[in-house]
C-alpha cells in the first residue's frame, strides 16, 4: 500500500482483473495514511488538511447530531452524511476526493456551519466544557483550534485552554489533569468503602 500512497492516485495502466479489485475495494476503509506514511501527510498539504478537518469534525458533529434544535434539519442531515467513518481510515474514494479538492471543501463548509451552530445554540453550550486548568466561566469545546485554542486530556477527555494544558499537564511541573485526579480519588474511596464492608 505504501507505493499507492507515495504516488498518490497517479494514473497507471491496470489489467481488467486489477480494475475489478480496485473497484471492489474502493469503498473499504483501508488507508490509515497517518499511520502508514506520516511523511506523506506532512508533505501533501491537502492530505494534511483532510486529516485535521476529519479530527475536528469528529469532535463537532456529535453536538449537532444530538441537538434538539437541529433534529431533522438540513445541518443535521449534512453532518450525519459526512460523519460516517471520520475517525476511521480513508477509503480509496475519499482519497480521490481529497486529491480533487472536493472532500476538504465540503467537509470544511459543513464543519464551519456546525461550529457556528454549536457556539450560538444554548442547548449545545450546555454540553460544553469549562477549562480544568483555570476554571474560567467561558464554555469551550474540543473542536476549537483558535480563539481560544483548546486541548484535551487523552485519558478522560477534559478540555483545557492551550496555556492551561501546558501548565497543568506538561512535565516536569505539571500536576496532572484535575478531572483524572478526582476520578482516581473517587475510585480509591469506593474501593476502601468496599473493603470495609467486606470486613
Amino acid at each position: 500500500m505504501e507505493p499507492l500512497l507515495t504516488h498518490l492516485l497517479s494514473r497507471e495502466s491496470v489489467s481488467n482483473f486489477g480494475r475489478s479489485v480496485i473497484h471492489s475495494l474502493s469503498g473499504n476503509r483501508l488507508f490509515d495514511v497517518e499511520a502508514m506514511n506520516p511523511d506523506l501527510v506532512r508533505r501533501v498539504a491537502r492530505l494534511r488538511r483532510a486529516c485535521q478537518l476529519r479530527r475536528r469534525a469528529a469532535a463537532a458533529f456529535p453536538f449537532v447530531l444530538t441537538c434538539r434544535e437541529c433534529a431533522g434539519g438540513e445541518l443535521s442531515k449534512r453532518a450525519e452524511a459526512l460523519s460516517d467513518g471520520l475517525d476511521l481510515p480513508f477509503t480509496l474514494n475519499e482519497l480521490c476526493l481529497v486529491k480533487l479538492g472536493t472532500h476538504n471543501s465540503e467537509l470544511h463548509s459543513a464543519l464551519e456551519e456546525a461550529v457556528r451552530h454549536v457556539l450560538s445554540c444554548e442547548s449545545c453550550k450546555l454540553r460544553g466544557h469549562l477549562c480544568e486548568g483555570c476554571r474560567s466561566p467561558e464554555v469551550i469545546f474540543p473542536f476549537q483550534r483558535r480563539r481560544p485554542e483548546v486541548r484535551q486530556c487523552a485519558a478522560c477527555g477534559a478540555c483545557f485552554h492551550a496555556a492551561c494544558y501546558e501548565r497543568c499537564l506538561a512535565p516536569p511541573l505539571g500536576e496532572g489533569c484535575g478531572r483524572c485526579r478526582r476520578m482516581r480519588e473517587r475510585r480509591t474511596i469506593r474501593m476502601s468503602k468496599k473493603a470495609e464492608e467486606e470486613e
